[in-house]
C-alpha cells in the first residue's frame, strides 16, 4: 500500500491507502511473453504475498485476465476444458484476446450469472487438480505449485495452461456455494 501510495499522483486517490484494510488481494497476469517477464520475480511476489491478512494474497491469472471467459460452452467438460493451452506464438502476437472473444460462449464475465461462476470455479478446480495430478484444492501451496508447474510448461513447450485464478477467492471463502452445484 505505501508503494502505491507513493506512486500516485492525485492527492484524492491518494487517500484510499490511507484507509484501513482487513484483506488486500493482487491480481496478476502471467504475461511470459512480455519482455518485463521474470519467472523469479514472479516466485519471490508468490511467497511473500501468500495471506491476504497480512502482506496481501497473490492471484496469478494464466496467461492473463481474459481466462475467465475462455470457455467454449457451458456444457464444458473438463477434458477439454483441462487440455485447453494458449501458445507463445498466441501470446507474442497479442492474440489472446481475439481468440477468446471469437471462441468464448460469453465474452462479459460482468455478465455472468451465479451458475456460470460456479461452473468457471469447478473448471478451475478440475484444471489444477489435472495439472497437479492431485485431488481439488487451491490453497497457496497449490497455487505455488500452479505457478511452478505454469513455468516449465512455458520454458519447455511454449505454452500456457489457461486457468484464470482470481475467481478461486470465491471457492476459498465461500466453500459451501461450490458445494451446491
Amino acid at each position: 500500500l505505501m508503494l502505491l501510495r507513493s506512486r500516485e499522483v492525485d492527492v484524492e486517490k491518494k487517500k484510499i491507502f490511507d484507509e484501513r484494510y482487513t484483506e488486500i488481494f493482487l491480481i496478476f497476469d502471467f504475461d511470459p511473453q512480455d519482455k518485463l517477464y521474470d519467472v523469479n520475480k514472479l516466485k519471490k511476489l508468490m511467497n511473500y504475498f501468500n495471506d491476504s491478512t497480512e502482506n496481501g494474497r497473490l492471484y496469478i491469472n494464466y496467461p492473463m485476465v481474459e481466462s475467465i471467459c475462455h470457455i467454449k460452452s457451458w456444457n464444458e467438460s473438463y477434458d477439454e476444458y483441462n487440455l485447453r493451452r494458449v501458445t507463445k506464438k498466441i501470446l507474442i502476437d497479442k492474440s489472446y484476446k481475439r481468440l477468446v472473444s471469437q471462441e468464448s460462449c460469453c465474452n462479459d464475465f460482468r455478465k455472468y450469472n451465479k451458475k456460470e461462476l460456479l461452473k468457471i470455479i469447478d473448471l478451475s478446480l478440475s484444471k489444477i487438480s489435472s495439472l497437479r495430478d492431485k485431488p481439488r484444492s487451491c490453497d497457496f501451496a497449490t497455487l505455488k505449485e500452479v505457478l511452478e508447474i505454469e513455468c516449465k510448461l512455458w520454458d519447455n513447450e511454449e505454452c500456457v495452461s489457461v486457468l484464470n485464478t482470481c475467481i478461486l477467492y470465491f471457492y476459498e471463502y465461500y466453500p459451501q456455494l461450490v458445494r451446491l452445484m
